[in-house]
């Protein structure tokens, strides 16, 4: 209809204010530790970098299943600092199998039995 088309119309015209808002501002924030992290990962061992990089699919939606994914996504991260302390050679089998976890279950069950 006309009028759904307008109200579209208007809310893509209001794009800017996205930029402003707290929410943005701290998904750019967490988005450039995640670009930092793949980026120095890459010289030590390409598969773990690769699989850090494949981590944001567990950030998804809006509400609760948005914030069990940065939860999610939270505790993979932990992970990785850790496995690269330790300089683990497994290190990106493990992420694959945790990432894997934090997917198949939303509520992050499976992701914390295996951490």
């Amino acid at each position: 209809s006309l009028h759904g088309y307008f109200l579209l119309y208007i809310l893509a015209r209001l794009k800017f204010i996205r930029r402003r808002s707290l929410r943005f501002n701290l998904e750019q924030e967490r988005i450039d530790q995640w670009l930092t992290t793949i980026l120095a990962v890459m010289p030590e061992n390409y598969d773990l970098a690769f699989e850090i990089a494949e981590c944001a699919n567990v950030i998804k939606g809006y509400g609760d299943t948005h914030k069990n994914g940065w939860r999610n996504f939270t505790s993979l991260m932990n992970e990785v600092d850790k496995l690269r302390e330790a300089k683990s050679a497994t290190a990106a089998t493990r992420i694959a199998t945790l990432r894997s976890a934090a997917l198949s279950d939303e509520t992050g069950e499976k992701l914390r039995a295996l951490l």
